[in-house]
């Protein structure tokens, strides 16, 4: 639990800056194609860090009484010290593969689901419910591609890439391989999503709030000093 614990908050940076960054400097930034843009190149860019973790994980909740790992840490020393850079971001190529549609159709999920017909805020109960339809949505979609890695990470020795890795999965266990698992994987996203989706925009409302309420006052200061500036202006005149 310490490994996705350690990274969540760092990844969710990750992908709320970068997706919001991104959706300011697109053209059209309000049509759904653009979420659906910003949103695949997010997943991009949180790969590098989300891989590594994600790897560590897995490796913690399958390590046997051979092989104990008392922390994240020291899982990363082990895999470093036995093989090295290509064995810490092992499986970096499928999980971009992952993440960039998972990440496109989970910014257009929420966002087409909480556009109101006046262009007003969601309510809350609305965007925990669209939170949590966009995370299910997005691993639907790449439940598969996550599996292969997932396999790849567990055991990368034991397969010479990704096609080699999922053409002897179907061989030996069918297509339903691919999808093995992804009930439990869906009542885990639907929460996990519903709350991040409804607090970060939460944050961000009372940031703006914050924000607009800073200016305001620094406006009406302005106009103030405008003013006693004005004021002092006529006064000097008119002694003259």
């Amino acid at each position: 639990m310490s490994s996705p614990m350690a990274g969540v908050a760092m990844v969710n940076a990750v992908i709320f800056g970068v997706y919001g960054e991104i959706q300011r400097r697109i053209p059209d930034s309000t049509s759904l194609s653009s979420h659906f843009v910003a949103g695949a190149l997010t997943g991009i860019a949180q790969t590098p860090i989300s891989s590594p973790i994600e790897l560590v994980k897995m490796r913690m909740q399958l390590q046997t009484s051979s092989i104990q790992f008392s922390g994240p840490m020291e899982c990363l020393k082990h895999t470093y010290k036995h093989e090295g850079y290509r064995g810490l971001f092992k499986g970096l190529g499928i999980t971009f593969f992952r993440e960039a549609p998972s990440f496109g159709v989970y910014f257009f999920t929420f966002e087409a689901l909480t556009r109101t017909p006046d262009n007003g805020p969601a309510s809350t109960p609305c965007m925990l419910l669209a939170g949590g339809l966009a995370g299910t949505a997005s691993w639907v979609i790449s439940y598969p591609l996550d599996v292969i890695k997932s396999r790849i990470q567990a055991d990368g020795n034991r397969y010479a890439g990704v096609i080699d890795c999922l053409r002897r999965s179907i061989t030996t266990e069918g297509y339903s391989c691919l999808y093995r698992g992804l009930s439990s994987t869906i009542l885990r996203a639907f929460p996990t999503n519903a709350v991040t989706f409804t607090v970060v925009t939460w944050t961000f409302r009372l940031l703006g709030q914050k924000t607009n309420k800073t200016t305001e006052g620094e406006t009406i200061s302005k106009v103030v000093e405008s003013i006693r500036e004005i004021s002092e202006a006529r006064e000097s005149f008119l002694d003259k």
